[in-house]
């Protein structure tokens, strides 16, 4: 690394409450080299419900729970029994059934158990189980042993785990970068050796306000067996921007506030705030946050950087 020139700088540290005075300390400054062109647009992202994987089994009697069927965890099929439950309704449409069945009355037995359906239920003389509606795994119960429930409860959720999709978070400043039909390679955080590869098929036209990010929908893929809702996953979207990166002593960065800095050369001195792409012992990738705040050549403070970065520091609050 080009070393320009050697300055001295004195600067007040604060540690564990006490002042401490750091006279003369030797701060380095050099050029700014250039890295390779980063055409790859790192993003966090999760794995999301797709339209209709999510079920939500609601009451359509009222009553209270007798015995639990399925837990959570257990894959259940359209039909299969959840709960026993005691309801007025199910002793109801019992005697209606012994009725209409003990005097074969075909059209009050087709329409006993054509209710049994739309209710959800399978009702015999002595039990009545309450049914999935949809096949999937169960992920939530919300109905415990002996408690009541009225028409319309939420009384489990089941998941179709064969019907999710990945969503990615995109910060507000990349948003330019990104286009539908950008190929986009993918892990998940809980199968790392198995790359996943689609392309953009949603932009969404929102900002979170919180995060500033946006986000972006990736087109159905199969994904690993044992991901599950919410998992963690890693993108990259192939931008072809050719962004350029820069190469810089770890000695350079200052981290401050969950965010890393470097120092440019100015009147004053600048810190300019940067993502750290790789890193090693020595050296480390960066990418300035805002395009153009820094060039090939620029001088930067190569070592002492922290030094010059508690002086400018108020003005960056």
């Amino acid at each position: 690394m080009n070393i320009l020139s050697k300055g001295s700088l004195a600067a007040t540290l604060i540690f564990f409450g006490s002042v401490v005075y750091a006279q003369d300390q030797e701060v380095q400054w050099g050029q700014l080299r250039s890295g390779r062109l980063e055409n790859e647009l790192r993003v966090p992202g999760h794995v999301i419900p797709q339209e209709g994987a999510l079920s939500v089994e609601s009451a359509r009697v009222s009553g209270r729970i007798t015995s639990i069927l399925k837990r959570e965890g257990e894959v259940v099929n359209a039909g299969d029994p959840l709960f026993t439950v005691s309801s007025a309704e199910c002793v109801s449409l019992a005697e209606e059934l012994r009725v209409a069945q003990s005097r074969n009355l075909k059209d009050l037995i087709e329409g006993s158990l054509q209710r049994e359906k739309q209710l959800g239920l399978h009702v015999s003389a002595d039990t009545c189980q309450m049914l999935a509606t949809h096949p999937g795994t169960l992920i939530k119960r919300q109905a415990e042993l002996g408690g009541s429930f009225n028409i319309g409860d939420t009384l489990a959720i089941i998941l179709d785990v064969k019907n999710l999709a990945v969503e990615l978070d995109v910060s507000e400043r990349d948003l330019a970068l990104v286009r539908v039909g950008q190929t986009v390679t993918m892990e998940i955080a809980s199968s790392p050796n198995e790359p996943l590869h689609s392309h953009i098929s949603h932009i969404l036209p929102t900002i979170d306000t919180t995060t500033r990010t946006s986000r972006v929908r990736v087109a159905s893929i199969s994904l690993p067996r044992g991901t599950t809702l919410d998992a963690l996953v890693f993108g990259r979207i192939n931008v072809g921007s050719g962004q350029q990166t820069y190469e810089v002593p770890t000695t350079a960065l200052v981290f401050n506030q969950n965010r890393q800095y470097i120092i440019k050369k100015a009147s004053p001195p600048q810190a300019i705030p940067v993502d750290v792409l790789n890193e090693t012992q020595t050296t480390s990738s960066i990418l300035p946050l805002s395009r153009g705040a820094l060039s090939s050549g620029d001088v930067i403070a190569m070592t002492g950087a922290i030094y010059l970065f508690s002086e400018i520091k108020p003005t960056l609050q």
